[in-house]
């Protein structure tokens, strides 16, 4: 970096130990030690310090599996630039006095970016025989092939080459101090250096991520297109195209498939800027995509083998009309049955739609595609349903992804190749287990399913520091060029309103990034001064540490630490259990607001809790990574949170949010996911008053969809909680019916309630062998009042009821909630 044309100096410092080594298979010598290297580049200087040390032996105490070393660690560096970061080999080697000493494995580190005290762990491997003599020979003499020079690891150099296997993780503790690195245009706490996912990295992965670190904090960041496809992500057909409106939804041109390759098409619609001046009318564009373009479906309909029309759960539900509702539910299930067309096979480069092999259930609507975080909810429809072997294929259609892409994308279409959604893959395969015990299957895609997981550490962790100590978690990080390609048009008006490149280019990556939340879009992404307030161009999701993020990862971790232990792998499951505790600890110590008594986002940019309402504040609870007995004795407090907020008052639903934007992942709004987070939050309280209140809002938001159904026939994505069956709004496009998560959460909670369950559909019939409604948090509803409130669902008939309660809400919100339920101009 230069500072007044000259070129100046930073100097970094770190100092630390080299704690311990864990086998999970056992320590079976006697005797242990270490050997460690520090590497750097050519720009870096070692000012003091040493570059190399032993320890000295050392053995198993009362943990078996555990070798302490606290082998010290200590040097300043100076460097002109950050290529060449330092890296920390370690080398693990047994003693031996006849056979001479033995490895045990390498560790890898790159010496965190980022200031302040850190705990880091890495995979200890050792190569493998080439052949099946060596590996012979190793078992016979214990020894085991050796790098002749360590220090490849840390250059990428032929590490490719290298056959290994996971004998354990060695663990550091270690910080960094520097003096002049953001001085000189580095931000050592800025999210391009600070993926800590790089320290549970395999060695094989460590270099290319790390050089991805060092040339994203060097110079300005070159953002990937959207996807490897120019035509549906990074050219100007797509840009002419979105920007004249040739279609109203933007999706609907990237969902179209070409008649020729790409490159022709593409080299066509050069010759017509040529004629044109760059300057072609809209109509000449019309035109130009109706040769170019085919409007037929990629997909084809199909029926899943294993549907029943009349499958078992029905026979437990004892209300009639209750019955008859699920079971129109259940048969909506062949309506969203897909299947990929050959010719999307034959001829792939032709279409945005990635194929996958097995038929799959799409959302519905404008969502005719395979969705990350809506096939969790499908999954627990179908397998309420008995649909086991349907639920095995959409599973290996993921799967596929995850093989094609190294993980899986938003949707299976190219254009959401640079960002995913909430990484639910594990918890879906749970289910499955749950349901079927199929271990041969899960034996068959660990692999894959460890991939995915690799994916988020390798992309989207964040390291940040809450007073003198750092943490690591997850935030959403969807880096790419440009906007959403199937919603160009509303992004880049919507980014004009910036004068610099480099803000229209963070603008773009918050929005994909909200996008990758399944937010898409909500107040709960803005930052305005401090607070959630103002509009779309307010967004700085990348700016936020979401709860929900890090429960439902913390889960997966969780649930990989599980399924290694089913294939079996014990140091894989041992590895995998040290990350969910690590997890687990931090959403505790970071997200975790005492003072509220509930789990908040948390706000990087203000370094403060984000202290408002939304159903994802339980996700731990939801996800079942909170400490069990801090869950049993903060119990009543997360329950007098849940209530105070009023969050659960509303006759439609849970809100997303308390704030009236206009977006659609806010109030109004009611989404199926996260009734269904809400519901079992509740339950996992433990708590007989908790799991009451959980059943009353399952059965509020099953009465109020029916009630939806009976008006419209058909089930929607979204509903407004102010009105029971009203349809939600607001976003960027219509409702969408269909709708595979809300039909999946309406028969999680029909199979969980059922047998208690009613649609109350009597004229006269009143809640008085319901849960009083909370009469301390509505000081307007008397308790003799709420028993002789009617919930009529009955279709057609004209509700009165519930335009007195809409009214008396209203009359409470003004009194109580204006300070949350505020109008927005966008």
């Amino acid at each position: 970096m230069k500072e007044n044309n000259i070129w100046t100096k930073f100097l970094v410092s770190f100092s630390g130990q080299i704690e311990f080594a864990v086998f999970p298979a056992g320590v079976f010598d006697n005797q242990l030690y270490i050997q460690y290297d520090i590497v750097w580049g050519p720009d870096w200087e070692p000012l003091s310090g040493l570059c190399s040390g032993t320890s000295q032996l050392a053995s198993s105490g009362k943990d078996p599996e555990k070798v302490v070393f606290n082998l010290p660690l200590e040097m300043v560096f100076g460097s002109t630039n950050v290529f060449g970061w330092p890296q920390l080999i370690v080398t693990v080697r047994a003693k031996s006095y006849f056979l001479g000493d033995s490895l045990r494995g390498y560790a890898v580190f790159l010496l965190p970016p980022i200031t302040g005290p850190q705990e880091l762990i890495s995979q200890l491997v050792r190569p493998q025989s080439a052949t099946i003599l060596g590996e012979w020979l190793s078992w016979l003499t214990g020894r085991h092939p050796e790098l002749a020079d360590p220090k490849m690891l840390t250059s990428g150099k032929d590490n490719y080459l290298l056959k290994t296997e996971s004998y354990g993780y060695v663990a550091i503790k270690i910080s960094m101090v520097s003096k002049d690195l953001r001085k000189l245009g580095y931000d050592n706490q800025a999210p391009v250096l600070i993926s800590g996912g790089v320290y549970f990295l395999q060695i094989s992965k460590m270099v290319a991520f790390f050089l991805l670190i060092i040339a994203a904090a060097a110079t300005a960041v070159n953002l990937p297109p959207s996807c490897r496809k120019p035509v549906y992500c990074d050219s100007k057909l797509l840009h002419y195209v979105q920007m004249h409106r040739i279609f109203t939804d933007s999706k609907t041109f990237v969902d179209r498939h070409l008649f020729n390759d790409e490159e022709s098409t593409l080299a066509a619609f050069d010759d017509l800027l040529k004629e044109t001046n760059d300057n072609p009318t809209k109509k000449q564009v019309e035109k130009f995509v109706d040769k170019y373009f085919d409007k037929s479906s990629e997909l084809e309909s199909w029926q899943p083998s294993d549907y029943d029309p009349n499958p078992q759960f029905l026979s437990t539900i004892r209300d009639e009309k209750l019955r008859k509702f699920a079971k129109d539910i259940n048969n909506i299930w062949p309506t969203l049955g897909r299947k990929v067309k050959q010719s999307v096979f034959d001829n792939p480069d032709q279409f945005s739609f990635i194929p996958v092999k097995h038929g799959f259930i799409i959302p519905g609507g404008r969502f005719t595609e395979l969705y990350y975080w809506d096939t969790y909810w499908i999954i627990e429809g179908l397998l309420v349903s008995g649909m086991e072997k349907t639920v095995r294929g959409v599973i290996e259609n993921l799967i596929e992804l995850v093989n094609k892409l190294g993980h899986i994308p938003n949707g299976s279409r190219w254009y959401y190749e640079q960002r995913s959604q909430p990484p639910l893959l594990t918890a879906m395969m749970s289910l499955y287990l749950r349901a079927t015990n199929d271990i041969d299957f899960l034996k068959k895609n660990i692999d894959a399913l460890e991939a995915e997981l690799q994916y988020w550490l390798d992309t989207q962790v964040y390291t940040f520091e809450i007073g003198d100590k750092a943490y690591t978690l997850l935030r959403y990080y969807a880096a790419s060029e440009g906007p959403r390609p199937e919603s160009y048009y509303e992004d880049y008006t919507s980014a004009q309103m910036f004068e610099t490149d480099e803000r229209k280019t963070q603008f773009y990556v918050d929005i994909k990034s909200a996008a990758e939340s399944g937010w898409d879009f909500s107040t709960r992404w803005f930052i305005k001064d401090g607070s959630d307030k103002g509009n779309l161009t307010d967004i700085h999701s990348t700016d936020i540490i979401p709860v929900d993020l890090n429960a439902i990862f913390a889960k997966a971790l969780q649930n990989m630490a599980y399924f290694q232990s089913l294939v079996p792998n014990r140091i894989k499951a041992k590895h995998w259990d040290y990350l969910a505790d690590q997890w687990s600890n931090n959403i505790q110590k970071v997200l975790w607001d005492e003072a509220d008594g509930c789990w908040h986002d948390w706000d990087l940019a203000n370094k403060k809790f984000r202290k408002y309402f939304y159903p994802s504040n339980v996700a731990p609870l939801w996800m079942g990574v909170a400490d069990k007995p801090f869950v049993a004795a903060n119990a009543p407090r997360i329950l007098n949170y849940l209530k105070g907020s009023h969050g659960l008052d509303y006759p439609g639903g849970v809100p997303t949010s308390l704030v009236r934007s206009g977006e659609q992942w806010d109030f109004p709004n009611a989404w199926p996911p996260l009734v269904s987070l809400t519901v079992n939050a509740l339950e996992a309280l433990e708590l007989p008053s908790a799991k009451e209140l959980g059943f009353r809002v399952a059965q509020t938001w099953v009465r109020s969809c029916y009630k939806g159904f009976s008006d419209n026939k058909q089930m929607f994505e979204k509903y407004d909680v102010e009105v029971p069956g009203r349809i939600g709004g607001g976003g960027e496009y219509t409702v969408q019916t269909g709708f595979g998560w809300t039909n999946g959460v309406i028969l999680e909670f029909i199979a969980k309630y059922g047998q208690r369950m009613s649609l109350a559909d009597k004229e006269n019939e009143t809640l008085q062998n319901e849960p009083a409604l909370n009469t301390d948090s509505e000081p307007w509803l008397g308790r003799s009042e709420s028993r002789q409130l009617r919930w009529d669902s009955a279709p057609g008939r004209a509700d009165t009821r519930w335009t007195e309660w809409q009214s008396r809400a209203a009359r409470w919100h003004q009194q109580y909630a204006a300070r949350d339920l505020t109008t927005r101009t966008q």
